[in-house]
Order: structure tokens, then C-alpha cells, then sequence
């Protein structure tokens, strides 16, 4: 942790999202940050180092507003790690990913304008951190069983999955899943194409079956309207509606799946 001027403002970093551009971006971040609200707590995920670790140092210091500076997965065990604290405890969270850098706001979270210049979207972005009102959003939880009598449950701020998304998760190579840069993620997903047998699922909303159980691809539950690679997978989702969206891919052949990725 380096410890700089402004001990409310807390930044998780994570190097190697987005093919590691996050990294070659840090700077121009942390120099603006600095101009609007002076110099914050920076901690940088490394394989020593994981997200859970970093929000743990984040509120051991008494953070007030905690930023992921990384990609969903960053994201996804900062929330979680997050929640095992009590509500009174939790410090506002903030998340700046790389779509504030593209053409588009390819985020759920991310301002909705896109005539913008990337220097005056890092300077909007940068300005809602420091200065900008909390907003609440939903948050959706899954609960599953890793094995018979074996339960877990997961929050998330825009999609859970079941189906061949799981499967890429398992391939990625046996390290923090944080760490991973998007190279290892089309590997990953290669090679859980080739290994996949379709899951059969049905659903069931409010004790009805909305969906008879057969073959699917991937199962997704919506919170907020991109999913995976920026894709607008469920583009009627709201973060703020209290609703879930559900998108079901029917199965398909491995290559159909393989031309469209």
C-alpha cells in the first residue's frame, strides 16, 4: 500500500484488465484524482496480493469510498468482500473500468453520455469520485451447491451465469482470477467450447415454470444490462428497478459458437 494525502478515498487496482492497459492508464487516473481531491490510499492486486486483501487493508484504514480501478472480476470479489461487513460499515464503492476510455460506456455504471472527448470522460469520471453523491443500486445474490448439502452464495452487480460460463472460469489457469488479462480469457474460453456438454436447466419464477427444463448454452440472470466482453446482453436491465432480466442461449453446435465469438 502507498499511502499518499487523502486517507477517505481508497483505489483498488488491478494491472492486468483489459489486456493490461489498466496498468498504462493508472497514471493518468491517479494524476487526476490527485488534482480534484488529492492523493488517495492506492493498492495494487498482485498474486502476493488479492482483492479480498485490498479491501481488508481499504477498511482496516477506515475508507470511506472504495474505487475498483480494474474489470468485472475485480469488481465481483471487492462486492463480495464488501458485503461481509456490516451495512454501517461499508464504505461508498466506485467503479472506473475501461469503457470510460472507448467510444461508448460499455458499463452498467458508467455515465450515459458519449460525445465526450476520453480526457473529458476521465475528468467526469474522476469529478463523480471525489465530489458526486452515493446513488443506491441493486444487488443480486445467488445461492447454489457446490456438491450435495454443500451451499454458497455470491452477490453481483450485473449478471450471474450458469451454463458454459462456469466452464471458462474452471480452464483459466490456477491463480487469483483477478489477475487474469483478456488473452487468458479468450484461451479459457476456447478451450471450454471444445469441452462443453450442454447443462439442461428449467426455471422456475414465483413456484411457476417459466421455462421447461432442456439444453441451454448459458443461462443468464441480468442485475444491470452488459454482460460478458461489453456485450448488451439484456439491454432492458435496470440497476436501480429492483427486477432480475433473465437471457437463455439455447444450445447450439461448437462451431456456431465458435464464429460468433
Amino acid at each position: 500500500m502507498r499511502k499518499t494525502k487523502n486517507g477517505k478515498i481508497h483505489v483498488i487496482v488491478d494491472p492486468n484488465a483489459d489486456f493490461g492497459k489498466i496498468r498504462h492508464r493508472w497514471p493518468f487516473f491517479k494524476e487526476e484524482l490527485s488534482r480534484q481531491a488529492g492523493e488517495a490510499f492506492t493498492h495494487f492486486i498482485s498474486k502476493e496480493f488479492s482483492v479480498e486483501a485490498c479491501v481488508r487493508e481499504a477498511m482496516r484504514a477506515g475508507a470511506k469510498t472504495v474505487v475498483v480501478f480494474g474489470g468485472d472480476s475485480a469488481l465481483h470479489f471487492a462486492v463480495n468482500c464488501l458485503m461481509q461487513y456490516p451495512e454501517s460499515d461499508r464504505p461508498n464503492l466506485g467503479v472506473f473500468s475501461s469503457s470510460v476510455y472507448a467510444q461508448g460506456f460499455f458499463n452498467s455504471l458508467a455515465p450515459e453520455s458519449i460525445a465526450m472527448s476520453q480526457a473529458a470522460r476521465m475528468e467526469l469520471a474522476v469529478r463523480m469520485v471525489a465530489h458526486g453523491r452515493p446513488s443506491a443500486i441493486d444487488l443480486g445474490i445467488a445461492k447454489f451447491e457446490t456438491e450435495p448439502g454443500a451451499s454458497q452464495q455470491r452477490y453481483f452487480i450485473n449478471l450471474a451465469s450458469y451454463g458454459i460460463s462456469p466452464k471458462i472460469i474452471e480452464a483459466l489457469p490456477d491463480m487469483d482470477h483477478a489477475l487474469h488479462s483478456g488473452l487468458s480469457f479468450i484461451a479459457a474460453s476456447a478451450k471450454a467450447l471444445l469441452q462443453y456438454r450442454a447443462a439442461k436447466i428449467s426455471v422456475k419464477a414465483k413456484e411457476k415454470i417459466i421455462f421447461p427444463k432442456q439444453a441451454i448454452f448459458n443461462f443468464f440472470v441480468a442485475n444491470g444490462s452488459f454482460g460478458p466482453a461489453a456485450m448488451r446482453s439484456s439491454p432492458a436491465a435496470d440497476l436501480c428497478d429492483g427486477k432480475l432480466d433473465c437471457l437463455i442461449l439455447p444450445d447450439a453446435p461448437v462451431a456456431e459458437w465458435m464464429m460468433e465469438m
